[in-house]
């Protein structure tokens, strides 16, 4: 299936820009991009880095006066892991502007919330989560109808998909960052021995009955920035739906362990802002999860807020860039969560991020999450540089810290580095 969409794009690319060159103006963009990691501590059973390769191609050109359309097309090689190689059409939409009016088409990404990289209020699009901390232009796009209607500094936003699609999550026994949830099961019920079962996931059916839609309302009043918006789908993580925990001797020293997930419908209430105050730089957002079964997941409400600063001259021209967030996630009835449910990873947690620039064509990052209750901590550190015009080369290092029992000990192993080189056109 994938390959017929890329025939049909490489079709329709060529149709438009050989067939009507005399009269359709387009435009190709896009980037290329080497990616290399390397862990410290290697496993024979796990796939011990990454070399990967990434071409992007994106093709944008008006049909008509009144319609455009505009494609972006993803090839990725790993030698390294195979089951992340795919060629993948990241968006393929129509997309038609009018006086107050936008309205898109097609397979598309949707970005909503105004705090950096936790974001409660956007639900819309799954992640590829197969590396838990490499996830930027990891969104997946999903066939919507997308309309944005302006009334003067007021923008309402309609959305409708016909469809579910999960998160990727790295679920493959050699993937370094697989949590064997039976094991962890079996630790917290002191269970010496145990016979695992996943039962049959519990999906929705992937037709007109998955439909999730939402509303977005914004506004800029003096400078402050604010949205509301609503959200009735699919949760794109799966949560423990069914969790049994049985004997299956006289002697009580084996049992059986049985586990299903679910993935449920939940709607989600939501709002975030964004201003200034004198130097500082104020955002924030926070939801309401309202899930459909209390049974799999109970209501709760998570927040984000947090506060930049960007210091010049701090040495010599150079200027450093502060940035902190407080994610906190309220429970009803105080309910506590597992430390590795990845619906509710953050629930008391600080970030930071620091970035000095070094003149006009480099920078140093620090960058990290620390989660208050459990002690727990990942931090990265790098360098990225504007080596010529249009190539960027980056070099981080992760490293992770805390106990066994917490989300981020449970990667104590995997502090990495990473390079990449990426030329964009």
């Amino acid at each position: 299936m994938r390959r017929v969409n890329i025939i049909i794009l490489l079709v329709l690319i060529a149709r438009l820009g050989l067939a009507q060159a005399n009269t359709i103006n387009y435009e190709l963009s896009g980037f290329m991009e080497f990616d290399n990691i390397s862990y410290f501590d290697n496993f024979d059973s796990k796939i011990n880095g990454r070399n990967q390769t990434i071409f992007q191609l994106k093709f944008e050109a008006p049909l008509h006066k009144q319609i455009f359309f505009l494609s972006s097309v993803e090839l990725r090689e790993d030698l390294n892991d195979e089951k992340r190689r795919r060629i993948i059409l990241d968006e393929c939409y129509f997309k038609l502007p009018f006086k107050h009016l936008n309205l898109q088409i097609g397979k598309q990404i949707i970005s909503w919330g105004k705090t950096d990289g936790i974001n409660p209020t956007n639900n819309f699009n799954p992640v590829d989560y197969s590396d838990l901390m490499d996830t930027d232009d990891e969104t997946i796009g999903l066939l919507a109808f997308n309309a944005k209607l302006f009334l003067k500094d007021w923008s309402i936003q309609a959305l409708v998909s016909p469809m579910f699609q999960s998160d990727v999550l790295p679920v493959s026994i050699d993937s370094r960052w697989n949590v064997d949830v039976f094991n962890l099961l079996a630790n917290d019920n002191q269970i010496p021995n145990y016979i695992p079962v996943y039962l049959p996931e519990n999906s929705p059916e992937n037709d007109i009955r998955a439909t999730q839609f939402g509303f977005n309302i914004s506004n800029s009043i003096k400078g402050f920035d604010f949205e509301i918006n609503y959200y009735n789908g699919y949760n794109h993580i799966p949560a423990a739906n069914k969790l049994e925990i049985l004997p299956i001797n006289a002697n009580m020293d084996t049992f059986q362990i049985s586990l299903q997930q679910s993935y449920h419908k939940m709607q989600v209430v939501g709002f975030g802002f964004a201003t200034s105050l004198g130097k500082l730089g104020l955002r924030g957002e926070g939801a309401y999860f309202m899930p459909e079964d209390i049974l799999i997941d109970n209501p709760y409400f998570q927040y984000v807020v947090g506060v930049d600063k960007n210091i010049s001259n701090i040495i010599g021209s150079n200027n450093l860039l502060v940035l902190l967030q407080w994610i906190h996630e309220i429970t009803e009835d105080n309910i506590s969560y597992s430390y590795y449910d990845f619906n509710h990873l953050f629930q008391k947690s600080l970030m930071a991020r620091l970035e000095f620039e070094l003149g006009f064509t480099s920078k140093i990052i620090l960058q990290g999450i620390y989660n208050v209750d459990n002690e727990d901590c990942y931090i990265r550190s790098g360098l990225e540089m504007n080596v010529f015009d249009g190539i960027n080369f980056t070099i981080y290092y992760d490293m992770f810290e805390g106990k066994s029992t917490s989300f981020f000990g449970l990667f104590n192993n995997n502090d990495r580095i990473q390079f990449k080189l990426k030329y964009s056109f």
